[in-house]
């Protein structure tokens, strides 16, 4: 036998030697294994999930009903297990039917694991490829931003990142309306420097079941006739120092100025701003 078929003999062998080393599982048995590591996630059982995460040769980006384990490990809060999957290769982008990772961080108040997420490289301008978003970053993290002011430095992260600043939830909200509402002028001057529109209205989905019409949903208000409606003095006359809010536009059904409605309020100062 020449060296030649020693060398390819050789060479089947050491392959066949290294794939029935490997263990591979099927899809099914994947979804056991899946449900299995995101139980350990459940109860914190670190050391337990890197093992059989291992042993088992997970695939990391494997989805069970939608959403790998790393929208498991964020949700939890789960530091560690976070860090493992992204070095294990998983898809921090990775946009499931109910958001990406960030959304799941968000919404579970954890900016400390936003945080995390945009460090390793979490884009949020994927934002724009889902097809539903019913609760958008810049909504979620305005609403941080009314609990806690430091996590204003978490909402210009994101901006940084390629947030909208201009996507609105299922009841017509978005950040620059909600921090009018939550008189927040830094957040409305961090969004101003950074071209959110001025003028957006509050446009609720239509097909919303839980939404609640009030005057604002129903004629549409901008940020504007909304913190004028509130009588929130201080923020209107922030607004107002900007060229670009539009104080000529109208309810859609009422027809009513931000200065109509300051009229209503009858509040002498509100009325000022406007003359």
């Amino acid at each position: 036998m020449s060296l030649k078929h020693i060398f390819f003999l050789l060479i089947i062998t050491i392959t066949a030697c290294k794939t029935g080393s490997t263990k591979k599982i099927g899809h099914s048995e994947f979804d056991k294994t899946h449900k299995r590591l995101e139980y350990l996630i459940k109860n914190d059982s670190t050391a337990a999930f890197k093992k059989v995460f291992k042993k088992t040769h997970f695939d990391p980006n494997h989805s069970d009903f939608g959403t790998p384990l790393l929208f498991n490990a964020v949700s939890k809060n789960n530091e560690e297990i976070t860090d493992f999957l992204l070095k294990k290769g998983a898809d921090i982008n990775y946009i499931s039917k109910y958001g990406t990772v960030m959304h799941w961080a968000l919404e579970s108040e954890n900016t400390k694991m936003g945080n995390l997420l945009l460090n390793n490289g979490f884009d949020a301008s994927i934002e724009k490829k889902m097809i539903k978003n019913p609760e958008p970053l810049n909504v979620l993290t305005a609403f941080l931003v009314e609990k806690n002011d430091e996590n204003i430095l978490l909402f210009k992260k994101l901006l940084d990142s390629g947030m909208n600043p201009d996507l609105r939830d299922k009841d017509g909200a978005c950040s620059l309306i909600l921090a009018s509402y939550f008189s927040k002028p830094d957040l409305i001057s961090l969004l101003h420097k950074n071209g959110a529109d001025m003028n957006i209205r509050a446009v609720p989905d239509e097909n919303n079941p839980n939404l609640s019409p009030t005057e604002f949903t129903t004629n549409q208000y901008t940020a504007l006739m909304i913190a004028t409606l509130f009588e929130k003095t201080e923020i209107v006359a922030q607004l107002l120092s900007y060229p670009e809010v539009d104080t000529t536009i109208t309810g859609i059904k009422n027809q009513k100025t931000a200065y109509d409605i300051a009229l209503d309020t009858k509040n002498k100062d509100l009325i000022a701003l406007f003359q």
